[in-house]
């Protein structure tokens, strides 16, 4: 659990660029303190957090507008509009890992779409996406690493989608 001390000393640290809090358990309003004075976050891992939420995210994303990287991976809680927000102020955005995020559809994938064009890795492994999530994420015509295993509903189309448009691709990952 990251706890009330640990936090006070971590913002403390104003220029912090890469923070990885990778399985910890969040209190409600700690991504919030730690994005209000943490802004020169470049590269923040979620991955297996308990906590994470939409709001979460949404604040996030508003105070550390110049993230590069951003991992959520396995944070179930998340929805589109974790998408929306991010894809509405991660314009930087290079490196978007949410392996295991259930409940984002095509719809939030159609705004990271269009919102991160400079996105060079994805890992949608075991996400709920198709085929038509795919061609929003081909407008990426930086993705050079995308993955895609355990995504049961995607097909042949879909992958051609990506090739057709993603010319910068060297690595399709669908274990």
């Amino acid at each position: 659990e990251l706890t009330v001390p640990v936090l006070a000393k971590i913002i403390e640290f104003k220029n912090l660029k890469t923070l990885r809090l990778d399985a910890c358990v969040l209190f409600p309003s700690a991504i919030e303190t730690i994005s209000r004075n943490c802004r020169s976050l470049t590269e923040i891992g979620l991955s297996k957090c308990l906590g994470v939420t939409d709001d979460g995210i949404n604040s996030l994303v508003k105070y550390c507008n110049e993230l590069r990287i951003l991992d959520v991976t396995c944070c179930h809680q998340l929805t589109d509009a974790a998408l929306h927000a991010i894809a509405s102020s991660c314009k930087k955005l290079r490196c978007l890992k949410m392996e295991s995020c259930s409940l984002f559809t095509g719809n939030g994938l159609e705004k990271i779409g269009t919102g991160c064009s400079f996105l060079q890795e994805l890992d949608l492994t075991d996400c709920n996406i198709d085929d038509s999530a795919l061609k929003h994420i081909s407008r990426c015509t930086e993705l050079q690493i995308i993955k895609l295993g355990l995504c049961l509903n995607i097909s042949n189309e879909g992958i051609a989608y990506i090739g057709s448009n993603c010319k910068e691709l060297r690595e399709l990952d669908l274990y």
